[in-house]
């Protein structure tokens, strides 16, 4: 029995979040008590990570009758850390030697909801390279038959192509294939992109057409004549979003990582979740 989407009563997922995954954590601090029982200063034991701004809340005096709550506010660093404190009202009624606590607000995960007007992306794998004089690699990706990005049940309308072009970004895994090191995993940017029908029977495919991807300053294998093919050279896949009204005085800044930073980068969620019924068998 297989599942089938009743299409036409889902939602279109208009709205993407994107969440920082930048390290959070709580600053710690304890404060200093004059004889006179005011407030005089702070102690930062942790100066936490991932603030932008921060409240501060000072614990009341031991003398609750006669006594004034301390108030002060904190200072956070262009680093995201808090990087010291501003007394406002230094209080009244403290012990010296049992001095209050101090809680810090915890920094909060930076997010931002935008509307989307159209989402790309496909992904295969790669069944030839070449590495042209002057840094110059070239990438044949192929979208096997039983992908399921030919499916129209399941993307709408079936991609048999790559529809990769220039300057977008694209991600290369499990590659086997390499200059120096035996592999080209990473990130890339595509200088150039095109159709071409070619011979892959020595791959089992036949002829049949692929996506040529260029990629400059990289180092795929030697500077040899012609393609080196195979089915299991690596996978390729990537993603782009187009936003909708994103005003970018109001848009917040995400700092990508790296190939290898990928799963501590910021993450792309859909505001609402896919789906779970309405379903026909």
């Amino acid at each position: 029995m297989s599942l089938q989407p009743n299409t036409s009563l889902l939602d279109y997922q208009d709205r993407i979040t994107i969440v920082d995954q930048s390290a959070i954590v709580g600053a710690v601090a304890t404060v200093t008590v004059s004889a006179a029982g005011t407030v005089t200063g702070f102690t930062l034991s942790n100066v936490g990570a991932g603030y932008s701004t921060a409240t501060v809340s000072i614990g009341q005096p031991i003398d609750i009758v006669g006594g004034t709550r301390a108030t002060a506010t904190a200072s956070v660093s262009a680093g995201g850390t808090i990087s010291g404190f501003t007394i406002t009202n230094a209080g009244a009624g403290y012990s010296l030697s049992n001095p209050p606590e101090v809680l810090i607000s915890v920094p909060k995960s930076r997010r931002e909801v935008i509307g989307v007007n159209s989402y790309f992306g496909d992904q295969g794998i790669i069944v030839g390279y070449a590495q042209s004089s002057g840094a110059l690699g070239t990438l044949e990706l192929y979208i096997p038959q039983d992908s399921f990005m030919r499916d129209d049940d399941i993307v709408g309308t079936g991609i048999t192509l790559s529809t990769l072009n220039a300057d977008d970004l694209f991600v290369v895994n499990l590659s086997s294939f390499g200059l120096s090191t035996n592999t080209s995993d990473g990130i890339y940017r595509v200088s150039k992109a095109y159709d071409f029908v070619t011979d892959l029977n020595s791959v089992g495919l036949g002829t049949t057409a692929i996506r040529r991807v260029e990629v400059e300053n990289v180092g795929f294998g030697t500077t040899v004549a012609g393609f080196t093919r195979g089915k299991d050279l690596g996978e390729y896949t990537w993603g782009k979003i187009q936003f909708k009204n994103r005003v970018a005085t109001n848009a917040l800044t995400f700092t990508p990582n790296g190939y290898s930073g990928l799963t501590t980068s910021p993450v792309v969620q859909r505001l609402r979740p896919l789906k779970f019924n309405n379903y026909l068998t």
